[in-house]
């Protein structure tokens, strides 16, 4: 059976806050030292209650009656504050740490993930489900310090305290706590469907706002202002009213708890005047159970919140929770070792692929490229070119075959080894938001600044970066919108050639240049492929009338292959695709 959230995300935090297991120790204690030392209070005030009703004034002197009598209190009081500070120091030491180590777990737990929980996921709602479980730590951290550990200590020690004087007042007392703390856990637990309701909400309303920014230019350009606003006003109002919701049921639980608590305040100072008119109780002993009293229901007037706050901190969790515990669908096998490439012979062995079940894209698919072959791969949309590459990547897993490189079955080696050898240049390339120093030495991030501006110089994009005013250490802007498509292009290929990895991957890397930037990137792509086993997924067949092989796909099976010359005059799917091209270019 699945464990609920709340314990779920209360393990964690155990685990976390384990790791530094002496200021975890250390402020559980110093704060439960403080809060007996508050208990002590009423104590020393019934005993000066009771010297002002029985002592005579001539029994001490001033100095004596204040130093036996007076100086306790405020003693008590500032020793109290002492160790709050103490805690509050302890707090400073612990909690930040236990945040990074979280905010980290969650992160690297992100990563780990393999391609498709990306193309699912907005990006939006992965940072906030990232900034989740810190958020929520800190929060359980505030309540289980500042009020859970207090609240404990003045009910129980207050408890025992008066039990000791009589014990139908601990009986009255246990019976209030117990009453209002499982009426708070009902409470809670029917609010936790609606929190967790809530946090997906949250998340969904933070995903279209991210992915709304991200598309701002696409809702200038189709006018589509207005209609967003109503889509996210929506999703706003929704989450509004799981809020408004979880927020009456809490107060339906404030009432009930400040019921039973008036019942037992009322029970309680009913039985100190009976006792105070019998004889059996003098006026400082109920100076004593008020202040006993006092500290208890300044300690529980937030206890119904303080529960709500603990689920609801669960609740904001659960989506991060998931991941966490969430096993990527791409993994090393047991024992993987490092991929070993010597030469960059790549094979597709009867391959078969689907992304969903009964929906193959590619069958019985086998293609060999020799070392350092240029290959094209074309077709119509749809036929699998793209898929081809992502399997090499190894972002898939494939249903049938196997697909080697020199030999080795990439599903055998590391992941981060077969994809160091191995450089991509997109058709839609996605900067860091980075400077361009940083964006090209992510190909060898242990790359001299010469090597990069080398790199740039080759892919001609060396230029325009002397021309920007901040040269190399130019910001690009989120996903390098401050560049043109060309320009981001460049960078791309830059960064694949410091890379230099023995097999190439393009996705028609020239898709975004103008004519005149595509004559200097066709060179530099030249540079770059020379020694290279290279595979092309090409749309303008004018772009891959050099390469050593084009194969032609449709419905995720290999229909032809051959040079450019051979493949243009044989009636077939590439010939159609040439016509209809070259009648583009000519017309």
């Amino acid at each position: 059976m699945r464990r609920s959230i709340t314990s779920r995300f209360l393990r964690v935090c155990w685990e976390h806050s384990m790791r530094y297991p002496v200021l975890s120790i250390g402020i559980v204690v110093v704060i439960l030292t403080a809060q007996v030392t508050v208990l002590f209070v009423p104590l020393f005030l019934e005993r000066l209650v009771d010297a002002f009703m029985q002592l005579s004034p001539d029994a001490f002197s001033l100095t004596e009656f204040v130093w036996m009598y007076v100086l306790p209190i405020p003693g008590l009081r500032l020793l109290s504050w002492l160790l709050w500070r103490v805690s509050g120091y302890t707090a400073s030491a612990l909690r930040p740490r236990i945040d990074r180590d979280m905010i980290e777990r969650a992160f690297r737990a992100v990563l780990d993930q393999s391609y498709r929980f990306f193309s699912d996921s907005f990006t939006g709602s992965l940072v906030r489900r990232v900034n989740s479980l810190p958020n929520a730590f800190a929060d359980l951290a505030d309540i289980f310090w500042w009020t859970i550990i207090p609240m404990f200590v003045a009910v129980f020690g207050g408890m025992i305290m008066l039990g000791l004087r009589s014990p139908v007042f601990a009986g009255i007392v246990f019976l209030w706590i117990t009453t209002a703390l499982i009426g708070q856990v009902i409470v809670s637990r029917i609010k936790l469907s609606v929190d967790t309701a809530r946090a997906a909400a949250q998340t969904r309303m933070t995903g279209a706002a991210a992915d709304a920014v991200t598309n701002s230019i696409n809702i200038s350009l189709f006018s589509g202002r207005q209609y967003e606003e109503k889509y996210f006003d929506q999703l706003v109002e929704t989450h509004t009213k799981l809020r408004q919701r979880s927020w009456r049921i809490g107060e339906t639980g404030a009432v009930i708890q400040n019921i039973i608590g008036f019942l037992c305040e009322l029970a309680v100072m009913a039985l100190v005047v009976s006792y105070w008119r019998d004889g059996i109780m003098t006026v400082g002993e109920i100076v004593f159970v008020q202040g006993i009293l006092l500290v208890m229901f300044s300690n529980t007037h937030d206890l119904g919140r303080t529960v709500r706050r603990v689920y609801e901190a669960g609740a904001d969790t659960y989506e991060m929770l998931d991941i966490l515990e969430m096993v990527p669908e791409i993994r090393d096998k047991r024992g993987a070792k490092p991929l070993s490439i010597k030469r960059g012979v790549i094979e597709f062995d009867r391959v078969a692929f689907a992304y969903r079940p009964k929906h193959g894209i590619l069958q019985d698919f086998s293609l060999s490229i020799p070392v350092k072959q240029k290959v094209a791969l074309v077709g119509t949309s749809g036929s699998g070119k793209t898929t081809v590459t992502k399997l090499l990547f190894r972002f898939f897993d494939i249903q049938g075959g196997a697909i080697k490189i020199d030999g080795q079955d990439i599903s055998r080696v590391t992941q981060e080894s077969l994809r160091k050898v191995i450089s991509y240049v997109p058709q839609e390339p996605i900067l860091f938001h980075r400077s361009l120093m940083e964006n090209i030495r992510y190909g060898r991030r242990d790359a001299t600044d010469r090597e990069v501006i080398e790199a740039a110089t080759l892919a001609h994009c060396h230029e325009f970066i002397e021309a920007s005013p901040e040269k190399y250490e130019t910001l690009v802007g989120e996903r390098g919108i401050k560049l043109s498509g060309g320009e981001r292009q460049r960078i791309a290929i830059a960064r694949a050639i410091l890379k230099d990895s023995p097999i190439l991957v393009l996705d028609e890397a020239t898709s975004s240049l103008d004519s005149e930037s595509e004559a200097f990137i066709q060179d530099a792509l030249k540079k770059l492929m020379r020694n290279k086993t290279v595979i092309v997924i090409a749309h303008r067949l004018s772009t891959i009338m050099e390469m050593d092989r084009i194969i032609v796909m449709q419905d995720g099976r290999i229909v032809d292959e051959g040079t450019h010359g051979e493949l243009r005059d044989k009636v077939g799917i590439y010939q159609k695709l040439w016509n209809i091209q070259a009648g583009g270019f000519q017309g």
